[in-house]
């Protein structure tokens, strides 16, 4: 009896997906344990799943899917993903690597921000970059629900354009992908609902609709939204803040 293994496929940005497919030829198999690896550039293994034992009938072909943890302690890099097959006692198919994959050093902007910023874990946000539009402003309030107010206390808005202006940020994406953004907010002068309301795309998607930042925390207390976004070839991410007829967009 034999197996083979498919290549995987990697979802970078936050979380990783190994989907690969094993054929054992031969067969019945009983007690098949199939294994996931993923190892850095100096072979350490930095992640592993093994699946629960199962039976294969006689060639049978099967995908296994499994998500390994965020990324986000990964060094950028290059990686590369293994698989081993064994039945009980017997390997029937050795550790083999079926995939090579790299991981990008994360963007972290500091919005509005003449300065870079290390937060409460060590992660270092650089000064405002990447805009297109909008004004920045740097404040001195405390923001509540976060161990990092002061990453909080500068923003990028349109108020320079008035209510009606739109503002973006772009970044250079190497690869095609998934890739998560995570976008941080805080109202410091809205007090109730509806008084602050804007649309946030990425690529051209709407993502968020006619957001209240006020309804979402209240007054100075931090709201984090998270997204995977779908690069489909290397060029530009962008992020773009859309207002309507109440206030201006900030992030």
């Amino acid at each position: 009896m034999a197996a083979s293994a498919g290549s995987p496929a990697i979802l970078a940005g936050g979380s990783m997906n190994l989907t690969t497919k094993i054929a054992v030829t031969g067969g019945p198999v009983q007690n098949v344990t199939v294994k996931l690896t993923v190892r850095n550039s100096a072979q350490a293994v930095v992640g592993t799943h093994t699946f629960p034992a199962e039976s294969f009938a006689a060639d049978q072909m099967q995908d296994y899917v499994y998500t390994f943890a965020s990324t986000d302690s990964l060094a950028a890099g290059k990686y590369s993903a293994w698989v081993e097959v064994v039945a009980g006692a017997q390997t029937i198919l050795a550790a083999a690597m079926v995939s090579s994959f790299d991981i990008q050093a994360p963007i972290r902007i500091k919005a509005g921000s003449s300065s870079s910023y290390t937060d409460s874990t060590g992660k270092v946000w650089a000064r405002d970059s990447g805009y297109l539009g909008g004004s920045g402003d740097q404040y001195n309030y405390t923001t509540k629900n976060t161990a990092d107010s002061g990453l909080y206390n500068s923003e990028r808005n349109s108020s320079s354009g008035g209510v009606g202006a739109t503002f973006a940020y772009e970044f250079d994406v190497p690869a095609a992908g998934n890739y998560k953004v995570n976008l941080k907010f805080v109202e410091d002068w809205c007090t109730a609902n509806n008084m602050r309301l804007f649309h946030v795309s990425l690529n051209g998607q709407r993502v968020l609709t006619n957001f209240d930042i006020f309804k979402e925390g209240g007054l100075l207390s931090a709201v984090d939204k998270s997204f995977t976004v779908v690069q489909t070839a290397p060029g530009k991410l962008r992020i773009q803040f859309d207002p309507t007829t109440a206030d201006w967009p900030k992030v």
